[in-house]
């Protein structure tokens, strides 16, 4: 059941900071956000990825404590917004309806709106959700709409932080202890990356010459690949059952069968050859 908040932002050409105090009256499982930008002569859609428009995002659920920000998103990090909807969502066919974002690339499926569903698994009704977003319109003749509901169905209890790391040959991450690792998520940033209004994430290089040469988890053994493309299918087959949407870009994921463990976690990940990456942790409540 989808329910409707009475909460809407309205962004201009300039770029500015807003915030939307969700109230609700029963509690819910996730919070669908849509985004919608038009000419306001006409109201003809525009035709700019909304990634390309929404610079911040951040989720506050107050009662989940020093872990209340369970996404937290800036200008180098929002292209994974798509992801996290479709990692939030507890089957594939949730997931797949889960964001109108072609995830793996991050447009638009749809010119001038697009939505997320968010997970929020909200506990109590004596604080309210708070999300903030950066955003702005395309133009000074377009304005861009954002709006909220609320969802009962299930979702994963999960949150998520997200790390923007600049070209690089060799990177260490490492994750919050105050959570459980559930799972890391890392794909190659595009030329145009953040904002290029195409495809965001890099085309795939399977080649080591220029590829991933090898990602550890804690420098365990049995966690430690040479060849990472081992890894390319993860995201696949987490959230989709196996279509291969993300192969065919620069993806690749821990999530099968993840060892957990309430110690602080990290990744290693190493390269042939220089490029700028995102990282992303699934995490859970210790």
């Amino acid at each position: 059941m989808l329910i409707r908040s009475a909460q809407t932002l309205s962004f201009g050409s300039t770029e500015s900071e807003q915030i939307a105090i969700l109230k609700s009256n029963s509690l819910y499982s996730g919070i669908r956000i849509t985004f919608e930008e038009y000419k306001t002569a006409d109201g003809v859609a525009g035709t700019t990825n909304i990634m390309d428009l929404v610079n911040g995002l951040i989720v506050d659920v107050p009662e989940y404590g020093a872990r209340s920000r369970r996404i937290d998103l800036d200008a180098n990090t929002m292209p994974m917004l798509p992801v996290i909807a479709k990692l939030g969502a507890v089957n594939a066919p949730d997931a797949a309806a889960a964001t109108s974002i072609v995830a793996s690339t991050g447009v638009d499926g749809a010119a001038g709106v697009a939505y997320v569903d968010v997970p929020i698994n909200k506990q109590n009704l004596n604080e309210d959700t708070r999300i903030t977003i950066t955003a702005k319109s395309s133009a000074a003749t377009h304005a861009l709409k954002v709006t909220f509901a609320f969802l009962n169905t299930p979702f994963r209890n999960v949150y998520f932080r997200c790390y923007n790391i600049p070209s690089t040959t060799s990177h260490q991450q490492w994750f919050p202890s105050d959570g459980v690792l559930r799972g890391i998520v890392w794909a190659t940033q595009g030329s145009g990356f953040p904002d290029s209004g195409a495809n965001l994430w890099a085309t795939r290089e399977v080649s080591e010459q220029k590829g991933y040469s090898q990602a550890t988890l804690n420098g365990e053994q049995l966690t430690t690949y040479t060849d990472v493309n081992m890894l390319s299918a993860g995201l696949d087959e987490v959230i989709s059952g196996g279509n291969a949407e993300f192969i065919a870009d620069d993806w690749y994921a821990m999530l099968q069968n993840f060892p957990v463990s309430t110690a602080a976690q990290y990744v290693d990940i190493s390269r042939t050859a220089a490029a700028a990456f995102t990282i992303l942790g699934v995490m859970s409540d210790a």
